[in-house]
């Protein structure tokens, strides 16, 4: 379940059951914390160049243990039932897919990573 979901549960239980502060304060926040521990991030500033004559500082935020991020999303496809094996959907027999994916606007450019065999995509 995604944060969202567990705060939208426990609510959900809370109105059906009548008990009052079944979960605990700032429940988001606190999911948030060790949903951060599970995957190490960092951010930097540094100098980039953005046309020829001209650079700035730029924020960098990135992942820095990408071979965890892919398992933290095979495991959770696993765990919800929607991995498919590959040959399914590819030629490939018996291997795990990912896709890649840069998209820029608004002065960011960002680089996304997903699982290829997770049934009906993200």
């Amino acid at each position: 379940l995604s944060t969202n979901q567990i705060v939208a549960t426990m609510s959900c239980i809370s109105k059906l059951t009548g008990i009052q502060n079944l979960a605990p304060t700032r429940l988001k926040k606190k999911i948030g914390d060790v949903e951060r521990d599970l995957l190490p991030t960092s951010v930097e500033i540094a100098e980039a160049q953005v046309d020829e004559k001209k650079s700035k500082s730029c924020v960098f935020y990135y992942i820095e243990q990408i071979p965890r991020l892919f398992e933290l999303l095979i495991i959770a496809s696993l765990r919800d039932g929607t991995f498919e094996d590959s040959f399914n959907f590819s030629s490939y027999v018996n291997k795990i897919l990912f896709f890649r994916g840069t998209d820029r606007g608004n002065g960011d450019t960002i680089d996304m990573i997903r699982l290829g065999n997770r049934k009906n995509g993200n």
